[in-house]
């Protein structure tokens, strides 16, 4: 993995960890599963596909699969700007800003 790759994977999972402790309003884990998957509750039997995440160079916002559950975020160490990623994950439209 380079190092683009492990700087970003770790901002992701920063982000997610203070999300899910609570620390992120108005942002949550279920505004987050419902950008990616459009429901913000995991199914009593569980998704029928895994949720994955995805890096991608080509795109500069967070962006969602929402038919195979995949969210893809962008790889330039430029894009961290987190209020563009809590603008995309608290938007009813799944997927897009």
């Amino acid at each position: 993995m380079t190092t683009v790759k492990c700087k970003m994977l770790s901002f992701t999972q920063h982000l997610f960890t203070l999300t899910a402790g609570g620390r992120r309003e108005p942002v949550t884990i279920g505004k987050v599963l419902k950008f990616v998957t459009g429901r913000e509750f995991e199914p009593v039997l569980g998704f029928s596909m895994n949720p994955t995440i995805q890096f991608d160079d080509s795109i500069s916002l967070p962006h969602a699969n929402t038919c195979i559950y995949q969210l893809r975020l962008p790889l330039s160490p430029n894009d961290y700007n987190v209020d563009l990623f809590d603008l995309a994950f608290m938007n009813d439209y799944f997927g897009m800003i």
